[in-house]
């Protein structure tokens, strides 16, 4: 399998529509959406194409930040609170550990059209909104829920939400979205795993890695990000 290319940071080529330059000291509020692009084959698995499955996405933990990622660091052991994502979906420890450690930070949890807040299926989506100033960068996990302990966030130190000339992104940031593993619990077959949170007979089942966050590389395929999740940030007019 490929390994994902990391980058240092992400850029979007702004909309030729996009708002004038944000004074430095002036925030910009941003409207996020991210849905589930995955179908019910998106996900291959032994039993051959007829036993293909969607991949469910877990409620977003987000924090908005002007240094490095606040939410994992590639080679480090998880926290407490990512491992509940990556591992069950549970957005709460997460959002408890970033106050503090981000500008900002929020869960998106309940589905756009929904009333109560419950995973992410095919053709659903989170939306919330931000406030961020120049400098200011976007993460987030959510659980790629076919799995041990895998999850989804924009590469290395997040989405520059400014351009280099001072210009708030808009647009489809998708490319910048990577598959990352949470080191935290022995890796299966996606899809069919008895340890993973579809299957397993309860949160924190399967037996510890005791490793550290990485990109996925463990011989399974899996599909490419934007086959699973969009990520669009709209910044307002």
């Amino acid at each position: 399998m490929k390994n994902i290319l990391l980058f240092s940071s992400v850029a979007l080529t702004l909309a030729a529509c996009a708002p004038a330059r944000t004074p430095a000291n002036m925030s910009q509020t941003f409207k996020v959406r991210v849905q589930n692009v995955s179908t019910p084959a998106t996900l291959a698995t032994p039993g051959g194409p007829g036993a293909a499955v969607p991949v469910p996405l877990s409620p977003v933990v987000w924090a908005v930040h002007s240094a490095g990622n606040p939410i994992w660091t590639l080679g480090t052991k998880a926290s407490a609170g990512l491992e509940g994502v990556a591992e069950d979906g549970s957005p709460m420890t997460l959002a408890g550990e970033l106050k503090g450690k981000a500008r900002s930070s929020g869960v998106a949890s309940i589905p756009v059209g929904a009333s109560a807040p419950g995973p992410l299926l095919p053709g659903d989506a989170y939306e919330f909104t931000l406030s961020a100033v120049p400098g200011d960068r976007l993460s987030f996990a959510t659980m790629f829920v076919q799995s041990n302990d895998l999850f989804y966030d924009f590469s290395g130190a997040g989405l520059n939400l400014f351009g280099a000339d001072g210009k708030p992104v808009s647009g489809d940031a998708t490319a910048g979205v990577v598959l990352l593993d949470a080191g935290t619990e022995v890796n299966e077959q996606p899809g069919v795993g008895p340890a993973q949170k579809p299957r397993q007979p309860s949160d924190n089942f399967g037996p510890s890695e005791n490793g550290v966050v990485h990109l996925v590389n463990d011989g399974y395929v899996y599909p490419a990000a934007s086959s699973v999740i969009q990520v669009t940030v709209t910044p307002a007019q």
